[in-house]
This record gives structure tokens, C-alpha cells and sequence, in this order.
């Protein structure tokens, strides 16, 4: 739709030419109005000439479209920034690139790989069947010398198939006098020899000897040795035989004799419940120094 916006006349100065209305050279249309064609209230402009008889009339008619082409135009270009708009939305998207980084930190899961390094760790545990290894090494102190000459028979019938061997325990000097089968003797000379040979000097004191029954000898005393139950045992002489259980040998002089028991400590004659043996009393004449219960007619370290 177009609307006219002015009108221009004039009577006289129009001519006709090969059908086409001019104005002679000397003849100018009065302007009566600017008019900008490019944005006239947001319209478009058309200029339309007409003819009609009698006379000449021109007519310049302005017509406004409903829509603006300049308007349409910003429309266009507010779209085109809502484009550019679109775009920085499309930065944000950039902004999710960042969980990307987090699957950096699946690669940190490959860390946890090392764990299967724990697997190796099981490994280890064949290293503790190494320690079992060691265990074997303690096979080997088997063969050694001193615990050779813990292995050597012992077996009897009679006493006469026995010897009382001095056996040194340890680098104090400590000894243990053990019952062996005579044809056991030679190997037991050369294996104790040997043994003694491994301790190191430590200085330190040895105590008195023991027998197998648990009795002390005293220094530079020979055990006795006899068959008990089918094993070689040694016991203190001055006793006569192994003591039982719970009991070990007692000496003392006794005036001009020596009294000799397999009894027990104390600190009272309360503690003697034997009839035989109902005196505790000291003694430090004897192969050891201490309280026990002795005969009542015993008086220890007389002469």
C-alpha cells in the first residue's frame, strides 16, 4: 500500500515531446520539500508522474510500505549478533571442555595400576617360604659339631654299655655331663673337640656341672653313669643312683663322713616332710651351697 505525501503543480510550464512530459530549459519545479528517500518515517518512497487532459498536472506521490527495509535490516543485524551471541554460548561450551580434564584424572587411575605391584607383594609371601629356607639352615647346626654330639646313642641294657661324656654347653665353659653307649666314645671325643673349637671366649664364669637327673657336681667331679630304663644316665656318685623327680643330691661333710641325699630345698624344717629327712639345715661342704632337708642326726660342715 502506498500514501501520497505531496503534490506538485504547475499549469503552464510542462510541454509534450515524443509522448514525454518536459520541462523547457529555462523552467524549474519549485521546491516545495526535502525528501530524503532513504528513511522517511520508516517507510518506503515511490514517485509516480501521471498525465491528464486538459492539463498537464505532475504528480509526485510518496507512498509508505508497512515494513521498513532499514528496520528489516536491523532486525537482520540484531539477529546476526544474536548469532554472535549463540557463539559465546558456544564458548561456554568450550567451558565444559574442562571435565575433559578430569579424564586426565582416569589416567591417575592408571596409578592404580601399581597396585597389581601388590600382587607382587604376594611375592613377598614366597619370600617368607625363603625364611623356611632359613629353618633349613638350622638342619645344617644339626650337623654341627656340638649338636652332633647331641645326636650320638644313647641306648643301654647295663650300665656297663655306658660312659659319662663331658659335654661343654655354651662359651662360659658350662658343662653338662651326658650318658652315651660306649661304642659311641671315640665319635664323641672327636666331635666335642671340634665343638669346643666354635665357642668364642666370653669371659664369663661357668657354674658347676650338671648330670641328666638335674643334680650339680661339684668342679673336677666324675659323674656316674648307670642304665635307667633302657637309657644311659648320669647322676652325682656321692648319691648312688639318678635322683627322682623333684629332688636332687645333697653332700656335706658330717664330722668325719659325708652325708649324701636326694632331697629338696627349704627355708624351715617346717618344709622337710619327709620322716627320713625332717632337719633343714645349711650346708657349704659339699657339691653345692644352700638349705635342705637332711637326717636329723646330720650336722653340715662338722669335722
Amino acid at each position: 500500500m502506498h500514501a501520497s505525501r505531496a503534490f506538485l503543480h504547475h499549469p503552464t510550464g510542462l510541454v509534450r515531446r515524443h509522448g514525454d512530459l518536459r520541462l523547457p530549459p529555462d523552467k524549474r519545479l519549485p521546491v516545495r520539500r526535502r525528501m530524503r528517500l532513504h528513511r522517511w518515517g520508516g517507510g518506503s518512497v515511490s514517485v509516480r508522474v501521471t498525465w491528464s487532459a486538459p492539463a498537464a498536472m505532475l504528480v509526485i506521490v510518496v507512498a509508505g510500505g508497512c515494513g521498513s527495509v532499514n528496520s528489516a535490516g536491523s532486525d537482520a543485524a540484531a539477529g546476526a549478533s544474536g548469532d554472535a551471541g549463540s557463539a559465546g554460548t558456544g564458548g561456554s561450551t568450550g567451558a565444559g571442555g574442562s571435565p575433559g580434564a578430569a579424564g586426565s584424572g582416569g589416567r591417575g587411575g592408571t596409578t592404580g595400576t601399581a597396585g597389581t605391584g601388590g600382587s607382587t607383594g604376594s611375592g613377598g609371601s614366597a619370600g617368607r617360604g625363603g625364611a623356611g629356607g632359613s629353618t633349613g639352615g638350622g638342619g645344617v647346626g644339626g650337623t654341627s659339631p656340638c649338636h652332633a654330639v647331641l645326636a650320638l646313642d644313647r641306648s643301654c641294657t647295663t650300665a656297663a654299655d655306658c660312659f659319662a661324656g663331658a659335654h661343654t654347653t655354651d662359651c662360659c665353659g658350662n658343662g653338662h655331663f651326658i650318658g652315651f653307649r660306649t661304642s659311641e666314645q671315640a665319635r664323641f671325643q672327636k666331635l666335642e673337640m671340634e665343638c669346643d673349637a666354635t665357642y668364642p671366649a666370653c669371659g664369663c664364669p661357668a657354674e658347676q656341672p650338671i648330670a641328666d637327673d638335674g643334680s650339680r657336681l661339684a668342679f673336677n667331679q666324675q659323674a656316674g653313669v648307670t642304665c635307667l630304663q633302657g637309657k644311659c644316665t648320669t647322676f652325682v656318685p656321692d648319691c648312688g643312683a639318678p635322683c627322682g623327680a623333684g629332688t636332687t643330691c645333697f653332700t656335706c661333710s658330717n664330722h668325719t663322713s659325708v652325708f649324701a641325699a636326694c632331697t629338696t630345698t627349704c627355708t624351715d624344717s617346717n618344709q622337710c616332710t619327709t620322716a627320713a629327712l625332717p632337719l633343714c639345715q645349711m650346708g657349704m661342704s659339699g657339691n653345692v651351697a644352700d638349705k635342705y632337708c637332711t637326717a636329723a642326726n646330720v650336722q653340715c660342715d662338722s669335722k
